[in-house]
């Protein structure tokens, strides 16, 4: 985990960070199915520049098909780029668009500017809820205290082409997961002569005191489908990087976090 090779001075203090949970969309003055498009970002104390959390184009919607009334409907994250660096402030952009048949007819969604500002951070995990031109989008995330930066990697040793099934990544002081991959949500991604998985979200933060957990789901290719479910834990560390390996149904898979 960060800081990988650097040379860490005595003394050095962490900074805090934020885990971006969720983007839901929990009410909507539309009807379903829609095909929803724009951005979500997060700027920081660190340089001010967009670091996207959800980012499609318009020829490439998330497609919206359930009554977002009833329970929700969670948007696909792919970010943050980096961990976030928090120094007691951090702004959340909101520009969602709705897909109509003419570009020119297309319709905002959501638009907000988010301010998250430390003294008013009472736990771990927040919300923050936003009512905007034709939908209500709720942010979840979590407040990550003296962080250090993670970056994933993961690698089929031995199986099948394609890994079917789902990823995901939590730390031990949070519940909610993180997802890294699900073949049910954009199908069975065949990896690389590299054999590395191509992943939704490569970076998270951890406390230092905390541990990073991965849970893995592989799902057979028979007719029974079975599946199967493993967990591994990594331990934060202030330089360098950790590797383990796991196997999980037919699949043996390497987890490396730099």
């Amino acid at each position: 985990m960060r800081y990988t090779d650097s040379l860490i001075r005595e003394g050095h203090e962490l900074t805090d960070s934020l885990n971006m949970l969720c983007v839901k969309i929990i009410s909507s003055d539309v009807g379903s199915p829609i095909g929803v498009y724009g951005t979500v970002i997060i700027r920081d104390s660190l340089d001010m520049k967009c670091n996207y959390i959800f980012r499609r184009d318009r020829d490439n919607c998330q497609h919206i098909s359930s009554h977002v009334c009833a329970r929700g409907e969670s948007l696909i994250l792919t970010g943050p780029s980096r961990g976030v660096v928090f120094l007691g402030n951090a702004f959340f952009e909101i520009d969602l668009k709705i897909r109509e048949g003419r570009e020119c007819d297309d319709k905002q969604f959501n638009e907000a500017l988010i301010d998250v500002v430390g003294s008013r951070i009472s736990s771990v995990v927040q919300r923050e809820t936003v009512d905007s031109w034709r939908s209500e989008v709720e942010l979840i995330f979590a407040y990550v205290e003296k962080a250090l930066e993670g970056t994933i990697e993961i690698k089929i040793l031995s199986g099948p082409e394609s890994f079917c099934g789902k990823i995901t990544a939590r730390t031990t002081d949070v519940s909610s997961h993180m997802l890294l991959y699900d073949s049910d949500v954009h199908g069975a991604i065949t990896v690389g002569d590299d054999r590395v998985i191509q992943l939704l979200r490569r970076v998270v933060s951890v406390s230092e005191d905390k541990m990073l957990e991965f849970n893995i789901w592989t799902t057979s290719s028979d007719q029974n489908a079975n599946t199967t479910h493993r967990h591994i834990e990594f331990t934060p560390l202030m330089k360098g990087s950790e590797r383990d390996a796991i196997t999980c149904g037919l699949y043996n898979l390497q987890i490396k976090v730099v």
